[in-house]
């Protein structure tokens, strides 16, 4: 077998003779192998056992590990006999102050100051925790500057603002491709419902609202608690066969109590309304659109038609022209540029980055005419354009609004911008007055926290004199229940009429089925206006826009 160190738990040391003072009547110790020439003048204990079987060890020699020149393959090593333990077979290793030369040629001396020798002796206990000190030094300084490199890239500033806007793009593609799937899912139905509060001059108000659809049929329920009577509104649509306008159908209770707000001369004929059916004929609705198209010169044109996928080819092409100019650190495209780093704060419960960001007037040109030119040529402003008989824009007129929007940047026109630092996307954009920041100013955002809650927000402040206003609109997509809610905050105070508003709103898809049945007993919306002296209005339909259309639920969807 190879030499092994000295210093190694796995030699058994040599026998060694017994000492002078061992007691007479002891048994003679077996005959002794001569030790290697590195361990001579440490001679070691006599290893004892009891009842095991005898054991051999091998001899060692001290040339440079190499085997002894005197053994031969006829003259075998002498084992070391194990004698049986017995109460006073005891040896007691020899005294001495010699100096012990080790396996790897460094002098030791006897460690316990008694004279006895130590084999295999180690370095001493000092120079052991040198090493140690040194070596846990070297770990904490390659651990600490690892750390301090990565939290210094992950932390710095400009990778912050670089991811956050690379990952703010990747989250409204994504969210392009998520409406895309859900238009495709082909929902029979969707739901709203609601509740609302508000108080102006010392007067409570409250309400609810519920609705379905299913894009052709509807039905709609407004409740309201105006302090001074109750009302009721609802709302059917159905439509007929052979027909694309709807026949709506209103009814309105509790209008009694309100017949005071319009006079006496009107006050029982709004009475007699009360709990009433009035019908606006789909056939009433069809002919004010034509009135209208009419009007505006495009009675001769095709009807327009819009499609999702007309929408959505839109908005993926917004989105690539933003990646372009908005969304990017190109210093060639970028529409923004950082002037100012206010460093790591905590806004909202979110660890963001705060900016302060101005704008590239060159750039800003470019990309303005870029996004006009995208919207003019898209199917969608081909619509609008039919719809309302209004050209699209060219290209000259897109260059020439861009110049006009550009044109008016200042160097002092700036922004302010929070990045998420755990997700790196942007929390929100301030736009505010460079007069009054604190004071007048609208956010722009999205509080995310965890994925399948998106929750987009728009809060504003003004403040003039001693009344300040403020509102808040927050709709949150949940992409695993695919429904949006809804909340709405508004308050004036400081002023004459301090007011307040809250109102909390879920539109969600379902897969059942709407069904509306036409009410009975009704009075067409003609025969009403008849009733009060309007029945002239029906013949100029501009000033009946609003009764040119079905139910805005309806046309939502």
């Amino acid at each position: 077998m190879p030499p092994l160190p000295d210093n190694d738990p796995d030699r058994q040391p040599a026998a060694v003779p017994a000492p002078d003072f061992a007691q007479p009547s002891m048994p003679e110790p077996p005959t002794p192998v001569s030790p290697p020439a590195a361990l001579s003048s440490s001679p070691g204990p006599t290893a004892v056992a009891g009842s095991f079987p005898e054991i051999t060890e091998p001899t060692f020699s001290s040339e440079a590990h190499e085997p002894s020149p005197a053994s031969s393959p006829t003259t075998a090593p002498q084992p070391t006999i194990i004698a049986p333990l017995t109460t006073s077979n005891i040896v007691v290793p020899p005294v001495t102050s010699a100096p012990i030369v080790n396996s790897f040629g460094a002098t030791t001396v006897p460690a316990n100051g008694s004279g006895h020798a130590t084999l295999g002796a180690r370095p001493k206990a000092r120079g052991r925790k040198k090493w140690l000190v040194i070596v846990l030094l070297v770990l904490i300084i390659l651990g600490g500057g690892s750390a301090g490199a990565y939290f210094g890239y992950y932390l710095n500033p400009s990778v912050i603002w670089k991811q956050a806007l690379d990952n703010t793009n990747r989250g409204y593609s994504q969210l392009v491709s998520y409406i895309d799937t859900q238009t495709n899912t082909h929902y029979k139905s969707f739901a709203l419902d609601g509740s609302f509060k508000a108080t102006t001059g010392g007067t409570n108000y409250d309400g609810s609202i519920s609705a379905k659809t299913d894009g052709k049929s509807s039905t709609e329920s407004l409740k309201l608690d105006l302090g001074v009577a109750n009302l009721d509104v609802e709302e059917r649509s159905l439509v007929p066969a052979g027909s694309t306008a709807p026949d709506v159908y209103l009814q309105a209770s509790g209008i009694k109590g309100l017949s005071g707000l319009v006079g006496t001369d009107l006050g029982p004929q709004v009475d007699s309304l009360d709990g009433q059916w009035i019908v606006i004929d789909h056939n009433l609705l069809e002919d004010l659109q034509n009135k209208l198209r009419q009007q505006s010169g495009i009675a001769t044109q095709p009807k327009a038609t819009l499609t999702w996928s007309d929408v959505k080819t839109l908005l993926q092409a917004i989105g690539k022209t933003d990646q372009q100019y908005v969304f990017t650190t190109n210093k060639a495209m970028a529409v923004t540029t950082v002037v100012k780093h206010y460093g790591l704060e905590t806004v909202d419960s979110h660890r963001t980055y705060h900016y302060k960001v101005g704008f590239v007037k060159a750039n800003v040109k470019t990309y303005i005419a870029a996004l006009c030119d995208t919207y003019s040529q898209s199917a969608v402003a081909a619509y609008i354009n039919k719809e309302s008989g209004q050209p699209a824009m060219s290209a000259a007129e897109c260059q020439g609004a861009a110049a006009s929007a550009s044109d008016g940047i200042k160097s002092s026109d700036t922004i302010d911008v929070w990045a998420e630092v755990s997700h790196r996307m942007i929390y929100k954009v301030r736009v505010s007055d460079p007069a009054s920041p604190a004071e007048n100013f609208v956010d722009i955002g999205l509080n995310y926290k965890n994925s399948g809650s998106y929750p987009f927000f728009v809060n504003f402040q003004s403040k003039s004199g001693t009344t300040t206003d403020t509102a808040s609109l927050v709709a949150t997509l949940n992409t695993k229940t695919n429904a949006i809610s809804l909340n709405v905050t508004a308050a004036s105070k400081g002023g004459d009429t301090p007011t307040t508003f809250s109102g909390n709103f879920n539109l969600a898809p379902s897969n059942a089925a709407v069904n509306v049945t036409a009410p009975t007993g009704v009075k067409s919306l003609t025969g009403v206006l008849n009733e009060f002296g309007l029945g002239g209005l029906l013949s100029n339909p501009q000033d009946l826009t609003s009764l040119g259309t079905s139910s805005p639920l309806t046309q939502t969807f």
